[in-house]
């Protein structure tokens, strides 16, 4: 009647692998193309670390009103190579201060790259070493760019410029700036100084009540052998000075002695000029007529004799003065 059903072996539903199928496997596995390898594994090979790029980014957005830094590629194919030019606003300047970047080479990185990439990098390298070269940043740089770090650091002990390693380099470059201005201005003053030491002072000779005058005063020219004449006539009739008998006592003008030597008279000319005068305006009178040619000043002395008597005047009113000279001239 009703017997006991037979039980039957489960089926395995998996084949089972056999040798042969082992070897279509690892064939199949060696036919199967490695994945290429990318730009920065290239560069940079099993490095997981930041890139100086990523580090200089990092660096620029933490720092208020600082641009994205701009990389300026130049050259072509293996021979790359990069500027950075690093940019911010100031609300007192009208327009962003810029702040250009070119790498130097060293005995580990030359200036000229097989990549873009590997140009961009590097000049990365150098941007974070100006920028932070107080810090111990060169640890978190692949090996080639920490190397290329330590050589910067040897170009930095010998470089005593206190505008170049700085964190803020834009407002360095307005100090450099600034000084360079004042140094320049400086200078001029000092050749200003020079010259007028040179030539006198003119606008000193007088009290200032008297400048005026002597600017609208008839200058007048005349030949080497009128002017000696003339200078012959003045010694010879002009007996006094100015000297009196209490000149002594009243010591005459204190300051003169000092302002005389300072338009460019000599002490000893100056004192025989006070021996003879009291004052400074007698003094200067004397010295023009008695003091040897090769011996004035270049602002009381003229060289550039001509052959005529001729008259220079600022002042209009002076017109007869000029006609006066004019009728000298033709008389000879």
């Amino acid at each position: 009647m009703g017997g006991k059903a037979k039980k039957t072996a489960p089926v395995d539903s998996k084949p089972k692998k056999t040798a042969q199928d082992d070897t279509k496997a690892k064939k199949g596995a060696q036919d199967t193309p490695k994945p290429a390898e990318t730009p920065a594994q290239a560069l940079f090979g099993k490095w997981t670390g930041k890139t100086p790029v990523t580090l200089l980014n990092e660096f620029v957005q933490k720092n208020t009103g600082w641009h994205k830094p701009e990389y300026l590629m130049h050259g072509g194919p293996n021979s790359y190579n990069c500027t950075i030019r690093l940019s911010k606003s100031d609300k007192k300047q009208p327009t962003p201060i810029s702040v250009h970047f070119k790498p130097e080479a060293t005995d580990s990185t030359l200036l000229k790259h097989k990549t873009s990439l590997e140009a961009r990098h590097v000049a990365a390298t150098f941007v974070l070493h100006r920028l932070r070269s107080d810090t111990n940043l060169h640890r978190m740089l692949p090996p080639m760019h920490r190397e290329y770090w330590l050589d910067l650091e040897k170009l930095r002990q010998v470089n005593t410029s206190e505008w170049v390693y700085v964190a803020d380099p834009f407002a360095a470059k307005i100090a450099r700036e600034k000084h360079f201005e004042e140094r320049a201005v400086k200078q001029a003053k000092q050749r200003e100084q020079a010259v007028r030491a040179e030539a006198g002072h003119k606008e000193e000779l007088l009290p200032p009540a008297q400048r005026r005058r002597w600017e609208e005063m008839a200058e007048i020219g005349m030949s080497e052998r009128h002017r000696e004449t003339v200078e012959a006539v003045v010694r010879t009739w002009t007996t006094n000075w100015g000297v009196t008998d209490n000149s002594s006592e009243t010591g005459g003008d204190p300051g003169a002695r000092q302002a005389l030597i300072k338009q460019g008279f000599r002490e000893v000319h100056v004192d025989e000029a006070l021996g003879h005068t009291t004052t400074r305006e007698q003094a200067l009178d004397w010295l023009c007529v008695h003091v040897p040619e090769d011996d004035l000043p270049q602002q009381v002395m003229q060289r550039a004799y001509r052959a005529s008597a001729t008259v220079v005047t600022s002042d209009e009113r002076a017109l007869s003065v000029q006609l006066a000279a004019k009728r000298l001239a033709r008389a000879g």
